[in-house]
């Protein structure tokens, strides 16, 4: 599973260009606060929250893994 095609070598990890961010609790609340208003996660995009969070060094990758997160805790709660 492991392996690259048929020659058996392991393919190289590439590291990400976007720097590692830590979601601080400030961070956090600022995220949930944009969410809350743009209408809940049903409704929120990554690109409106990066715009109403509107912090300096957030991409939308950092905020497209955050909702990812936040996507599975509330199936975790709801549907298991």
């Amino acid at each position: 599973m492991g392996s690259c095609g048929r020659t058996g070598t392991v393919r190289q990890y590439i590291r990400s260009k976007v720097p590692r961010l830590r979601w601080t609790p400030d961070l956090h609340h600022a995220f949930v606060h944009a969410i809350d208003r743009i209408g809940g996660p049903e409704k929120a995009t990554p690109k409106l929250v990066l715009q109403m969070m509107d912090v300096r060094g957030l991409t939308i990758s950092h905020v497209k893994s955050h909702l990812q997160v936040l996507f599975f805790i509330i199936f975790l709660l709801f549907f298991i």
